[in-house]
């Protein structure tokens, strides 16, 4: 695998063309944006999904369940 340098004006690929570095910084932004935002939901629904797919007789293990399966 060879690497690049970045370039002033971008970050050169590995078929050498140039992508602009405002492009990759955006791409990145977002990317993480959507993760975290994924993340936080399945966080907070953690609760109702836990009562829904698992077994209620134990609501500790079916939250550890649904925790597990993020995971």
């Amino acid at each position: 695998m060879t690497t690049h340098p970045p370039t002033q004006d971008g970050v050169t690929m590995e078929d050498g063309t140039v992508q602009p570095l405002r492009k990759v910084l955006g791409g990145s932004i977002v990317g993480t944006i959507v993760e975290y935002y994924d993340f936080g939901v399945y966080g907070y629904m953690a609760t109702v999904l836990a009562g829904l797919f698992f077994s209620t007789a134990d609501p500790g293990t079916a939250l550890l369940s649904t925790l597990a399966t993020f995971m």
